[in-house]
């Protein structure tokens, strides 16, 4: 794993996030979630690097299961313990991503980001049928909809059409930063990039479920460049 005290004599690190809105750190939550051994190291080297919050937004695949918030309080309280034992300073929020498809039932009781915000991811093979009626039902309902990684969906890549029709409907996009490395292929790049050119992204997260992750951010902050535009970027994460 690379240094990040070399990132600090760079002067390259993620103060411009200083938020990161979109996590799997919670343990034993789901298949995503790491261990807490791992998930106590990740998150004392991204607060050396500037985030001052994390949002613990486990993925919700099922949200007909009622037991699933259960399991959020009590994985939260067991990662900030180890957390304090290991003497790490870190704000955990728990959140939640909820997978959008022919199952998903909209609810009083989703669990949220700050400002009612639900995230929303789909299936990486084909759009979700029903996408339009759920997002109009969410907001009927008073959330805010936030589609994550909209980059990685490449039907979407067909046409920019796509994401207009879905920025008109009142939906905000959410950067995933593995996106900008190149960790997804190079088309998943080039749309994170055109996204951003086109403004049309209104947070960023790193998506951290694994320690490549955390040695992909490192090592990519060292080279420098990855971040030159995405660092500029006006993302409202501080806001939440």
């Amino acid at each position: 794993m690379f240094s990040i005290f070399n990132n600090k004599q760079n002067g390259h690190d993620l103060k411009w996030l200083s938020v990161d809105m979109h996590s799997h750190l919670l343990p034993g939550i789901n298949h995503e979630s790491l261990d807490l051994e791992v998930a106590v190291d990740y998150i004392k080297q991204i607060s050396e690097l500037g985030i001052s919050k994390i949002y613990c937004t486990s993925p919700i695949l099922d949200n007909k299961d009622e037991r699933f918030a259960d399991k959020l309080a009590p994985a939260k309280e067991q990662l900030e313990a180890a957390l304090v034992q290991a003497g790490v300073e870190m704000k955990l929020v728990q959140s939640a991503k909820y997978l959008v498809d022919a199952d998903f039932k909209v609810t009083k009781d989703l669990i949220t980001l700050p400002g009612n915000c639900v995230l929303l991811k789909m299936s990486y093979a084909e759009e979700a049928p029903n996408l339009k009626e759920v997002i109009l039902e969410l907001q009927k309902n008073g959330y805010k909809v936030v589609i994550v990684n909209p980059e990685r969906y490449l039907y979407y890549h067909k046409s920019s059409a796509s994401y207009y029709k879905l920025q008109e409907l009142g939906v905000s996009f959410q950067l995933n930063l593995m996106s900008v490395m190149g960790h997804y292929g190079p088309a998943v790049k080039k749309m994170a990039d055109h996204l951003q050119a086109m403004l049309f992204y209104d947070l960023a997260g790193t998506e951290g479920h694994d320690k490549r992750h955390l040695d992909m951010l490192l090592m990519n902050m060292r080279e420098g460049d990855m971040f030159s535009k995405t660092r500029s970027y006006s993302f409202k994460n501080k806001d939440l």
